[in-house]
C-alpha cells in the first residue's frame, strides 16, 4: 500500500477529532454561559406587562418605564411589542410599529 494514502487517511482522521472537540467545547461553553449569566426573560410581551417574570427578576414597573422612556422613548406600554431583560441586566425593547414593519 502507498504511504501517503495512509497519512491522508490519518490527516483526516485528526481532522475529525479536533472538529468535534471544538464543537463539544463550544455547547460546553454555551451551557455554562447559561448557566453563569442566564437567559434573557420576557417582561413584556404584547403590550402586556410579565408580572410573574418581573417580580422573580426584581423589576419594578417604575423601573421598567424608566427605560421605556430613556430608551425606547415611549411611555406608552401598549406601543412596546417585547421587553427583555438581556443577560447583561439590560432591558432591550420592540416597538410593536417595528415588529410589524419586519414582518411584512
Amino acid at each position: 500500500m502507498d504511504q501517503s494514502l495512509f497519512s491522508d487517511a490519518g490527516h483526516w482522521i485528526r481532522s475529525g477529532v479536533a472538529a468535534s472537540a471544538f464543537r463539544y467545547r463550544r455547547v460546553l461553553f454555551t451551557c455554562f454561559g447559561i448557566l453563569v449569566k442566564g437567559r434573557p426573560v420576557v417582561l413584556v410581551q404584547g403590550g402586556r406587562l410579565q408580572q410573574k417574570n418581573m417580580l422573580w427578576e426584581h423589576i419594578s414597573k417604575h423601573d421598567l418605564e424608566e427605560d421605556m422612556r430613556l430608551d425606547a422613548t415611549t411611555e406608552d406600554l401598549s406601543k412596546i411589542q417585547v421587553a427583555l431583560l438581556e443577560r447583561s441586566g439590560d432591558i432591550s425593547f420592540i416597538k410593536a410599529n417595528s415588529a410589524k414593519q419586519q414582518a411584512t
